[in-house]
């Protein structure tokens, strides 16, 4: 499978805030996008900007062996929502899963990467290996670890016959799984074929790795959705968290590792010089604290499933839109492009049609299904809106 991106009109950001975007020509948009999963809580809150430069006032930069009181306050923020967990900080969501890799690797013995087809967890070497897709600029590194691609959730017997090929893949030292594969356009893993991976996982000594960069920090209505009311012996080895984490305000991400596991190594192998920098962590904490305050994993969860109830009703009757994907805010209308362009429609021209109706939004690699990840902040009727329009963009294809 390769990734094939669909130009998209271009949109002159010239400010946003919550859930608004302005362009520079005047024009107001609702986003759907959230930047790709990154401004969860809203675009530009004052009271995640303010913690952050504050601590940037003081100090924007620590070297790696001197005390960091704001490290201090997010392992305390992190024991609240991933209780048990060591942390280990790096830059990028691709950084992250290439530590989660590299662990993997190391306490097992053994380099094969078990991932899903289509799935995608970033650029570093070690993240294109977990990508269930070619990746042509990991060729000329030629980092000889063998790869498992397992089926998708729709397809026959999936379960069956990705534990089947778990078992048989004996070079498997860690499998890297999303709870909705978001690129996949919101293809969601049903609880069994979760609780099959980490069954066979803890078996077979596999390390399970939950690639939390997209759905975490409240997209599905939970801060981690792999640890939220999952018994501890379900919950996968690592945890990596990014992105929203600082609600896009500075770079930071997380390995929450196991304590069994953290015991095997020391979180000083995976050091960075930026990792985990002051004003990284003062806008993490700042940005757990207001998803606290204002219960935004509940918040999600409610209007996700009234987001979704309403695109379904309003699309009922729309040739082209074959599903609603995903859970949460995190979803997908499924379109049946052979239909749409049929009708005059392409992928260009829906998001053209969409902006010029005041919608900001954005189609999954490969399949060019439309994405619907507002930020979690946005009031439901904001969002029916949305949906009436998006169904009457189609309708009019």
């Amino acid at each position: 499978m390769g990734l094939a991106y669909t130009i998209e009109p271009r949109l002159d950001l010239a400010s946003a805030e919550g859930w608004h975007l302005h362009d520079r020509s005047g024009r107001l948009f609702v986003d759907l996008t959230s930047g790709w999963n990154v401004t969860n809580a809203g675009w530009n809150r004052a009271e995640i900007d303010v913690a952050w430069a504050k601590q940037g006032a003081a100090s924007w930069f620590r070297p790696s062996w001197c005390d960091n009181s704001q490290l201090d306050a997010l392992h305390q923020r992190m024991e609240l929502i991933a209780p048990g967990r060591s942390i280990i900080a790096s830059c990028s969501g691709s950084e992250a899963i290439d530590n989660a890799l590299k662990l993997a690797r190391l306490v097992t013995g053994r380099a094969g990467v078990i991932r899903f087809e289509g799935a995608y967890h970033g650029s570093g070497t070690g993240a294109s290996l977990a990508t269930g897709y070619h990746v042509p600029h990991l060729d000329p590194l030629l980092p000889h670890a063998p790869v498992l691609d397992l089926p998708l959730p729709e397809e026959p017997g999936a379960v069956e016959v990705a534990e089947a090929a778990i078992r048989a893949f004996e070079e498997a030292g860690a499998l890297v799984f999303e709870t909705v594969l978001t690129n996949m356009a919101c293809r969601e893993l049903p609880k069994a074929y979760r609780a099959m991976l980490s069954r066979v996982c803890n078996e077979l000594g596999i390390i399970l790795i939950a690639d939390e960069i997209g759905t975490g920090m409240n997209r599905l209505g939970a801060f981690f959705s792999t640890l939220d009311g999952v018994p501890d012996r379900d919950q996968p080895d690592i945890v990596v968290s990014a992105k929203a984490l600082t609600n896009g305000l500075y770079p930071l991400s997380l390995c929450l590792v196991r304590e069994r596991l953290a015991m095997q190594c020391d979180a000083g192998w995976f050091g960075s010089t930026y990792a985990a920098m002051p004003s990284a962590c003062a806008a993490a904490v700042a940005t757990i604290d207001m998803h606290l305050a204002n219960g935004l994993g509940q918040r999600a969860a409610n209007t996700g499933t009234a987001f979704a109830q309403a695109l379904r009703d309003q699309t009922a009757a729309v040739a082209g839109v074959t599903a609603v994907a995903g859970a949460g805010l995190e979803l997908a209308l499924h379109l049946d492009w052979k239909i749409l362009k049929c009708q005059g429609l392409t992928p260009f021209t829906l998001l053209e049609r969409l902006a010029d109706a005041g919608l900001f939004a954005t189609l999954s690699p490969s399949e060019n299904h439309l994405m619907l990840m507002p930020p979690l902040v946005t009031p439901v009727d904001v969002l029916f809106g949305a949906a009436e329009t998006i169904a009457g963009v189609l309708a009019r294809a």
